[in-house]
């Protein structure tokens, strides 16, 4: 019985070792793909139209440059 139980944990171990390793071979979205999704959602939420949203988009990618840069001084 105490083998059982020594056997278990191991196995259990090794389970959280195996999905600790998953969750780290996962890739981030760059700043890009964050600012992207950002603009399309605010797009969606606003209902802009095509042209509005091309200079909603430009605005404020500009916006967002803008405040990384003041961040980064």
């Amino acid at each position: 019985m105490k083998h059982l139980a020594t056997l278990a944990t191991i196995c259990l171990l090794l389970t959280c070792s195996f999905s600790a390793r998953a969750d780290e071979n996962k890739q981030r979205p760059s700043q890009e793909q964050i600012v992207e999704y950002q603009c399309k959602e605010l797009v969606s939420v606003l209902k802009l139209d095509d042209a509005k949203a091309k200079e909603f988009t430009d605005t404020y990618k500009s916006y967002r440059d803008e405040l990384k840069a003041t961040r980064d001084k």
